[in-house]
């Protein structure tokens, strides 16, 4: 009995220390290493380069450096730097979308606060906007509905204007005011007199634009009408992240913010002293595209809106700097070894490494005397050393001359050796020529 209970202690201290040793991974971290991974995957680094890893702890060092001065965010009891802690020491005056459809927009103001919305840097007012035209004129209070339309109810009456005999009218002008209009009979041209000194409104009128007592000017109503909206807040990290609900917590986090903090942490990381990962490529960023063919591969490892701001506290066993350390798997897990988080490359040789001590005094390797040029081309100069004495030798042959007896008569044939004799020199120059060509010939193709 006492031995089976020691055996439990035993066994039950050792299960303790291995799931202390078990790191739980958020879907952050798989999401912000995998990205990182799928771009030096893509840059032809295959993931055995001691570059790779190196690259993913370098970022993930840079973040657990920071985490002193990254505001903290308050959810269920829990006070913690968040993702969107880190996210706001790399965009301070930036603009995000925390969703795709960019219904959550937050500005970050400083280290540990957002403009939660729409900045109205500009008046967001339009310059216009189109109303009814609803114009009442005359002391009969009739109106008209379009310009240059009269007023509906107002009978014209004859009249005279400028000597001219003609028909008096109300009509609306351009300016949204009823005008008196003249039309005469024999020029058939309508004069416009002037707006009505006094032209009469009704309630229905004033609804026509926002404001009292305002009128549609050429069915615009003027943008000074409708007011400014107020400023979008701007409220600590904390209480932005506890203002979303529940169903916005639910929603599939933009895949541009994990662009945008992969490509900072990676940025940051390369400019720190002893880096010894990848340099970051500034002509070739992760993009939101890269981050959205990540997330159709990993679907269930993808963050959520709620994921980026929930605080993350050191677990059990771990260091501050752990829930925002960067997996080195090439596939999302649930949880990591921090006893390898520490090994960046492993040793390719199949020979035993030696340790040949701080200073083993081996001294440069030696060089080979050059050689000159002259030294380089005398195997050529020399190649056929008798080949540069060669002459054509000298003969003593004699030009043959044939002799015919015909008819009692000896008849002798040397005229061609006359001719011959003439055209030795170039026929003596020719075939030297020639004979040095067959013999070169000769030796080159031996």
């Amino acid at each position: 009995m006492r031995r089976s209970f020691l055996l439990f202690l035993a066994l039950l201290l050792t299960c303790s220390l291995s799931m202390a040793a078990a790191l739980p991974v958020s879907k952050m971290q798989n999401a912000v290493s995998g990205v990182m991974q799928a771009k030096m995957q893509s840059r032809g680094i295959a993931s055995n380069d001691p570059r790779y890893v190196s690259t993913l702890t370098g970022g993930a060092s840079y973040v657990a450096g920071g985490l002193a001065t990254m505001a903290t965010i308050t959810a269920v009891g829990v006070t913690a730097p968040a993702w969107v802690s880190v996210a706001a020491g790399l965009a301070v005056g930036y603009a995000v979308s925390l969703a795709v459809d960019q219904s959550i927009k937050w500005i970050y103001k400083t280290l540990s606060s957002v403009q939660v919305g729409d900045n109205p840097a500009s008046p967001n007012t339009p310059a216009g906007l189109v109303a009814p035209l609803v114009i009442y004129c005359g002391d009969n209070y009739v109106c008209a509905t379009s310009i240059g339309g009269y007023c509906a109810g107002q009978p014209s009456h004859p009249g005279g204007f400028n000597g001219q005999q003609g028909t008096f009218s109300y009509a609306m002008g351009a300016d949204g005011h009823c005008h008196s209009q003249f039309k005469s009979d024999s020029l058939s041209t309508t004069v416009d007199i002037g707006a009505l000194a006094d032209p009469k409104k009704s309630t229905a009128n004033i609804s026509s634009c926002p404001g009292i007592n305002l009128i549609a000017n050429a069915g615009i109503c003027p943008a000074s009408n409708f007011p400014e909206p107020a400023a979008a807040p701007v409220k600590t990290l904390s209480d932005a992240a506890a203002a979303l609900t529940d169903a916005q917590k639910a929603l599939p986090l933009n895949p541009q913010v994990i662009a945008d903090v992969s490509n900072g942490i990676w940025q940051e990381a390369a400019t720190a002293p002893g880096y010894s990962g990848l340099p970051y490529d500034a002509t070739n960023p992760i993009t939101a595209t890269d981050a959205a063919a990540w997330q159709a591969t990993n679907a269930s490892s993808w963050p959520s809106i709620g994921d980026f701001v929930a605080p993350q506290p050191a677990p059990t066993g771990g260091t501050a700097g752990s829930p925002f350390s960067l997996p080195t798997s090439t596939t999302p897990v649930a949880t990591s070894d921090p006893s390898t988080a520490g090994q960046t490359s492993t040793n390719p040789s199949t020979q035993p490494l030696e340790n040949l001590g701080p200073d083993p005094g081996i001294g440069a390797p030696a060089l080979e005397t050059i050689p000159t040029a002259q030294q380089i081309l005398s195997p050529l100069l020399n190649l056929f050393p008798t080949l540069k004495n060669f002459a054509v030798p000298n003969h003593s042959a004699t030009c043959p001359k044939w002799t015919v007896h015909l008819f009692d008569h000896d008849i002798v044939a040397q005229d061609h050796c006359t001719m011959l004799e003439q055209a030795r020199p170039l026929a003596s120059s020719t075939m030297a020529v020639v004979w040095l060509l067959i013999a070169l010939f000769i030796v080159l193709a031996a």
